[in-house]
């Protein structure tokens, strides 16, 4: 009687592993967060600057191993300078809603346990807030950062990372990405920057629904 139900459930478990890769959701949704290094080209030695973030995902597979998604998130950026050989430090705090939609590339297959990806995409950033902190000796000034910096940023973001199951419909997002911009952030006409970023992203996410090509763009 123990072999007969040992049996029947191997069997029953067997069947449900199947459908279960068979009938995936390809449409996820998660959370995420990053980590890295924030800068800006132009004058000045950069010096290490946290960048953080954090926001929601979405990604529509359109089959085994291509995928369109996108992040929407709160992102801490700017630069740490030095000028005149150290001798005036300035900082710059460019706090960011950024949105980044994706073309994304999965290796392997449905039902892998790990699928390494690569991504790219543009990258589109709406300031919202910010400080920018110069101090020469005992002098310290700060300011808005919206003075002297315009409120959008465009660039592009590419990446590469990996996806590991930790449920059934659930995977933990391992992400390493470089966002370079082409956009002068500057309103003045004496010199220019443009946003760089290097970071690595955590997140989670897993399957809301099962969507068919032809059903996109309704």
């Amino acid at each position: 009687m123990n072999k007969k139900f040992l049996s029947i459930a191997m069997i029953s478990a067997s069947c449900f592993f199947l459908s279960d890769v068979k009938a995936q959701d390809n449409l996820s949704f998660g959370v995420l967060g990053n980590v890295g290094h924030t800068w800006m080209s132009g004058d000045g030695e950069n010096k290490f600057k946290p960048a953080l973030g954090a926001g929601l995902r979405l990604v529509y597979s359109a089959n085994a191993n291509l995928g369109i998604g996108g992040d929407l998130k709160f992102s801490a950026e700017g630069a740490r300078k030095e000028f005149n050989n150290g001798l005036t430090d300035v900082k710059v705090n460019l706090n960011y809603i950024r949105a980044n939609p994706q073309l994304l590339y999965f290796f392997g297959e449905f039902g892998d346990a790990v699928r390494p990806k690569i991504f790219a995409g543009p990258s589109l950033g709406f300031l919202i807030s910010g400080k920018t902190k110069s101090t020469t000796g005992n002098t310290t000034t700060e300011v808005d950062s919206k003075d002297n910096y315009n409120g959008f940023d465009f660039g592009a973001l590419v990446g590469a990372g990996a996806n590991f199951r930790v449920a059934p419909g659930k995977w933990l997002n391992l992400d390493l990405g470089y966002t370079h911009g082409f956009v002068d952030l500057t309103k003045s006409d004496n010199n220019t920057a443009y946003n760089r970023n290097l970071a690595v992203g955590i997140g989670l996410t897993w399957g809301i629904g099962k969507v068919k090509s032809q059903d996109i763009g309704k």
